[in-house]
């Protein structure tokens, strides 16, 4: 937890949050296109390619005999429509299969291993290799009755050695090829059939936005004008900023063109002053323009009323950012009284790590935190009540 030392009274709450961009998997897809396609080993083609569709016990079948490799079965188009710019995160090909040798007992290694399983990328066998093909660990088992196997390749972080986009996904070109053998030289046995009931593939994909906004905020300065910032974690193409503000929420008015970064994966700050007074609660919003003209706006935030006069201490905090080894001060200056402080720290679930009562009763009080070594780097909010006030801040740990 945070080692705290205090020369103050009052109420803090942090609450850590951890940003990551949201990962979501397609649904399962089957192919349409089902062929032979050359293997540079291949003997063997595979028979009703096209039955490997569905799941229907219905069977695209390649007899290997000993020593012998398959060429591939290639199957492509599987109608994916993953949104417009979006990451690809991984791959994820299941085939459900079997193998048959009635010379040998049921449920026992069948003399058929995996040889490749590659993707298929505008029509090119490419990829790396993901095929199981240990033997005898791998083999594929003999199901002279009963169910297939299902078996996945890849996962939703697993891109097979390869770079994608969405395009490359949504082609009727995109697919997966698939060869076995048997790798035994000799033997006594007649040889074992491999068989496919069902190829299919998800995706595991993240949408981009222009922005990934982690905060924005509005406070009152010592001189009683607004400070308006905002945090962001990712940009695309974000040429610029519109800060607006409003009296009333709904006509909005631009204060300032701010300057956006463009592209990037890093987290970047920024600070506007509104430089005029006001004695009343203020609205707002940013309004984001891409390169190309398209545009989106926040939410709107409403400022407290700097020229209350029965206003609560000013509450600064700092260094903001702040190293992870760093001690974060907290002071509180130039309002009424401090009279009870509870002090409490929250994890981004709401469970309670810390929670204290202080008394005092200076009018400038400072506390300050200790970060633990471990504690993850990111945005950590701060609530501070007092009896006039209920305080929301930000502490950024990098």
């Amino acid at each position: 937890m945070f080692i705290i030392m205090k020369t103050v009274v009052f109420i803090v709450c942090i609450l850590l949050s951890h940003i990551a961009l949201a990962q979501t998997w397609s649904c399962w897809n089957n192919g349409s296109v089902y062929a032979n396609s050359n293997h540079p080993s291949g003997v063997v083609s595979w028979i009703t390619p096209e039955a490997a569709e569905l799941s229907d016990d219905i069977y695209s079948l390649a007899i290997v005999d000993y020593d012998q490799y398959t060429h591939y079965l290639k199957v492509t188009d599987f109608g994916f429509e993953i949104p417009a710019e979006s990451v690809i995160n991984g791959i994820e090909v299941e085939i459900e299969r079997k193998a048959q040798n009635f010379s040998i007992p049921q449920n026992t290694d069948c003399f058929v291993v995996d040889q490749d399983i590659r993707i298929v990328k505008n029509n090119n066998i490419c990829s790396q290799n993901l095929a199981c093909n240990n033997v005898p660990a791998d083999n594929w088992l003999n199901r002279i009755a009963g169910s297939d196997d299902i078996v996945c390749y890849g996962g939703d972080s697993n891109i097979w050695g390869e770079s994608w986009t969405y395009d490359d996904i949504n082609s009727s070109g995109f697919g997966v090829a698939v060869a076995v053998r048997n790798p035994y030289e000799t033997g006594f046995y007649p040889s074992s059939i491999a068989m496919i009931d069902r190829v299919r593939i998800r995706i595991s994909y993240s949408e981009t936005t222009p922005i990934e906004l982690l905060d924005f905020d509005v406070v009152c300065l010592d001189n009683g004008k607004y400070e308006i910032s905002w945090v962001t974690h990712t940009e695309t193409n974000n040429d610029y900023f519109t800060l607006e503000s409003s009296n009333d929420g709904i006509v909005f008015n631009t204060i300032k063109i701010i300057d956006g970064a463009g592209n990037s994966n890093e987290i970047q700050y920024y600070t506007v002053t509104d430089d005029r007074f006001y004695s009343e609660i203020i609205y707002y919003r940013l309004k984001q323009t891409d390169y190309n003209g398209d545009y989106e706006y926040s939410d709107i935030i409403a400022s407290g009323n700097c020229a209350h006069e029965d206003k609560p201490a000013i509450i600064e905090i700092y260094p903001v950012p702040a190293n992870c080894n760093d001690n974060i001060y907290v002071n509180m200056h130039g309002g009424c009284d401090i009279d009870k402080i509870e002090l409490c720290i929250s994890d981004i679930m709401g469970n309670i790590i810390l929670n204290k009562n202080i008394i005092g009763s200076k009018r400038e009080e400072l506390l300050i935190l200790e970060p633990p070594c471990n504690i993850s780097p990111g945005i950590y909010i701060i609530r501070i009540i007092t009896q006039k006030s209920d305080y929301t801040g930000r502490i950024i740990l990098r």
